[in-house]
């Protein structure tokens, strides 16, 4: 789902640029590859940061947090309701 928004977004501001600055449809979906690497960056620092790296099983701690936390439902409600421009502040 944020790929697809990525992807519209990246499409939308390629079409507002003057004709002769417009993207290929290449570098269109690399900038769109790159907002969704910085959308997984930061759900995975933020997750980390309420991991605890000492115990012995850290995936397990991983696994455990996103569970008992909906991490999923809520990135999936959180993605849902993003706008083009909120998605411009990852650029």
């Amino acid at each position: 789902m944020f790929r697809e928004k990525a992807v519209d977004f990246q499409e939308d501001k390629n079409k507002q640029r003057a004709p002769a600055k417009r993207l290929n449809n290449t570098m269109v979906a690399n900038a769109a590859e790159k907002m969704v690497d910085q959308f997984i960056e930061s759900v995975y620092e933020k997750i980390g940061l309420n991991i605890k790296e000492d115990q012995p099983s850290s995936r397990e701690n991983w696994i455990s947090f996103i569970e008992e936390n909906e991490i999923f439902d809520s990135l999936e409600c959180s993605v849902g309701e993003m706008v083009c421009e909120e998605l411009g502040v990852l650029r």
